[in-house]
């Protein structure tokens, strides 16, 4: 019998470590109006917490990228499942804004920027072979957490309050998150392994040749990806995308409240819209691996500002779940063809600190379009103007995107530099 690769068992830890992170930063749509009518907060004031949690995560993306890359990933993992732990634990015993803004905002924040950055960089170095199912499988498990237990989260908010719930999410999640940790490893050398699907290498073969670069070379690797226009335009197009996706997920449940759903069966939307990311999670990675990630980008940011349009007159649970399940495809999509547009571009080289800037443009857009729905309702009354500003945003990210390079997906697994593809501007 054939022994499993050690790669797919960091899948696995990495689905369930995004499954936790995943439900509870995307459950914040569920606490807004809770927390708003418990404690007197306007929904502008209670949405900081989102928008702070982002740019938590987008000031630390960047250094938790770098740490995992210098100092090894099971180093920078540990202290962030405390940190989830400890952030919702705190959080669910918030009496004023402030605390709530340094917990369920700032910390969790800082803890979720390690779980995506440097584990999704982590999987490009395990696999030669089967990254886009690699990479779709771990990203998919983030919508998985939402659709399995936003229902349940919303139920135990009306049964037990919404401090109570936090402090459970952080004891119940902190443990399997913890769990998971003690399975990921940064790469395959660490175990004495190649990444899945590689020919053994030569022995003493070490240095950059043919553009493949090894660990060690970070720094001069950086200062080379700088020069290159997807460096720069990559974060542009993640922070648009991510702005205009912020707002339906911060929000959604709120509005469908507004309309007269009702409270679980608003939580069921929103679980249903991340759940079926899923479906475009794995689905579009596929796509990406094999025809290249511009193609499979612009596809999912033209879904996702067209989905909104059906939600300007959304009144009725059939017109909200054909909302999600467009939605859902868009939004699955869209953040998924990072990492592999990395490997399309860069090759083998350690784009952790790459990637983290990435995460940078994409914490900024989240934190702007969470702020923004929030904002926009104490304004405006209604959630119809911040509607508008998802769907402009998106369709601003599908012109930049046009104007990527194309990259050639064969450079992925050949594990060589795209010279061409990255050509600087």
């Amino acid at each position: 019998m054939r022994r499993l690769h050690y790669a797919w068992v960091v899948v696995l830890a990495a689905g369930v470590a995004n499954i936790v992170s995943g439900t509870a930063s995307y459950a914040f749509g569920l606490f807004l109006v809770p927390i708003s009518q418990d404690m007197g907060w306007s929904r502008g004031q209670v949405s900081m917490v989102y928008a702070l949690q982002f740019l938590t995560f987008a000031a630390t993306a960047l250094g938790a990228g770098w740490m995992a890359d210098r100092f090894g990933l099971r180093k920078v993992l540990l202290p962030a499942a405390g940190l989830f732990a400890a952030g919702l634990l705190l959080a669910g015993t918030s009496h004023s804004l402030w605390q709530l803004y340094l917990s369920f905002g700032v910390m969790l924040g800082a803890s979720r920027s390690v779980f995506v950055a440097p584990v999704h960089t982590a999987i490009g170095y395990w696999f030669n072979r089967r990254l886009g199912l690699a990479m779709g499988l771990v990203a998919a498990s983030i919508g998985l957490g939402p659709l399995l237990f936003s229902p349940l989260v919303r139920y135990l908010i009306g049964q037990w309050g919404w401090g109570p719930t936090l402090m459970a999410i952080g004891l119940v999640g902190g443990a399997f998150l913890i769990l998971a940790c003690l399975f990921i490893r940064g790469r395959p050398e660490e175990m004495g392994l190649l990444p899945y699907g590689a020919a053994p290498s030569i022995p003493g073969d070490k240095g950059v040749q043919t553009g493949v670069y090894y660990q060690g070379q970070e720094e001069d690797f950086f200062r080379h990806a700088r020069r290159t226009r997807p460096f720069w335009m990559l974060p542009a197009i993640h922070s648009l995308g991510c702005i205009s996706h912020a707002i339906p997920l911060a929000h959604l449940a709120a509005l469908a409240e507004d309309r007269g759903i009702a409270p679980v069966t608003a939580a069921s939307i929103l679980g249903f819209a991340t759940g079926i990311s899923v479906i475009s999670r794995l689905g579009i990675s596929l796509l990406a691996a094999q025809s290249g990630g511009k193609k499979s980008l612009v596809l999912a940011l033209a879904l996702q500002g067209s989905s909104m349009f059906l939600l300007l007159g959304a009144r009725d649970p059939g017109l909200f779940y054909l909302y999600g399940l467009v939605f859902g495809l868009g939004y699955g999509g869209e953040m998924v063809n990072f990492p592999i547009l990395n490997r399309q571009y860069y090759g083998n080289a350690p784009t952790g600190a790459v990637y983290g800037v990435q995460m940078l443009g994409a914490g900024l857009g989240m934190a702007l379009g969470g702020y923004l729905g929030g904002f926009l309702f104490d304004l405006m009354g209604d959630y119809g103007a911040a509607v508008w500003v998802s769907i402009v945003m998106a369709y601003l990210g599908v012109l930049l995107a046009l104007r990527l390079p194309s990259p050639l997906p064969t450079a992925s697994r050949r594990g060589e530099l795209d010279t061409k593809a990255v050509a600087s501007p």
